[in-house]
């Protein structure tokens, strides 16, 4: 916890400009302003990413690259919107955001995080957040998993970093390795398991990587593509359903549909210039979900080649 004078000194200087507070640092000896910084620089990104959070002063911030790395509330709150059980756990808990929103909904919950001081940091906040049905284990997730009893749902989010800190991608290259743990995350998932991953993998690469996956879930905030949300159950499913959100403020767009309804869809080309042009949204051009939406919103395609609109 943050001394109560560190909590004043920080609630002081909060709209202060960092760097100058920095460069004043020999003003205020006995002050740790290595954790004024992180701690004023971390609220500053919770109210744009957290905000209820934001408003908590005694929410404690990791490391820049932590809170850039970490889910939103926006992303977080989604996700609790569809996972619900008896037990649920986090085995890549990191700044611990989207267990923090999913745990409302499951009586027990368990957090594993390797990294010492986000496991603290966590535990620390579960506390301050009052989700005393939250057991933090500092240790790694592989490891946990192996000897952990079966829950209801997993949750995990892989390191999309290699050892140089270079972002990845490939489902094989992010650690840990999914595809290689499948079949022991379904063994122990009574119901589900959901991996996030980044939006710039291949969804048809990654369809063919995983087994058992039976919904693909597309989140974007603002029209902002975020997460990749792969659910596996450990029934093999004869089609994958696909859900296409866009998270706005004051409302949240959804196309569902499964992946051979847009394989089977046909779209006429339209023959005259109309009154409107629609555009998907980021979630959409993800799916690749491009004649589907047409068949349902009785939308006509346009064509560059061989029409008389271009002529």
């Amino acid at each position: 916890m943050l001394a109560e004078e560190l909590k004043q000194f920080i609630e002081a200087h909060e709209k202060e400009d960092l760097f100058r507070l920095a460069l004043d640092a020999s003003r205020y000896p006995g002050v740790d302003m290595e954790q004024v910084i992180r701690q004023i620089s971390g609220r500053k990104v919770a109210h744009t990413k957290i905000p209820s959070w934001a408003c908590c002063n005694d929410i404690l911030y990791p490391v820049p690259l932590s809170m850039e790395q970490c889910s939103s509330e926006a992303t977080a709150s989604y996700k609790a919107g569809f996972l619900q059980g008896e037990s649920f756990t986090d085995l890549s808990g990191g700044f611990g955001v989207d267990c923090a929103f999913i745990a409302d909904n499951f009586r027990k919950v368990t957090y594993v995080e390797q990294h010492t001081e986000l496991t603290e940091i966590a535990r620390h906040n579960f506390r301050v957040l009052g989700l005393d049905q939250v057991q933090v284990i500092n240790g790694d997730g592989v490891e946990w998993l192996e000897q952990m009893e079966p829950v209801d749902v997993i949750y995990l989010d892989p390191a999309r970093r290699d050892e140089k800190g270079k972002k990845v991608f490939f489902i094989s290259d992010c650690r840990p390795d999914v595809k290689a743990m499948a079949d022991l995350l379904l063994e122990k998932a009574r119901d589900k398991v959901v991996v996030k991953f980044s939006p710039m993998l291949d969804l048809a690469s990654a369809l063919r990587e995983l087994p058992f996956v039976s919904e693909v879930r597309i989140v974007s905030v603002r029209n902002e593509c975020k997460e990749l949300l792969l659910v596996m159950e450990r029934k093999r499913q004869e089609d994958v359903s696909v859900h296409c959100v866009n998270i706005y403020p004051k409302r949240t767009t959804s196309f569902i549909y499964r992946r051979r309804e847009e394989a089977e869809a046909l779209c006429r080309y339209a023959d005259q210039v109309e009154r409107y042009l629609y555009e998907p949204d980021v979630s959409l051009l993800k799916a690749g979900a491009f004649k589907l939406p047409a068949v349902r919103f009785g939308l006509k395609k346009a064509a560059y080649k061989q029409s008389s609109l271009y002529r």
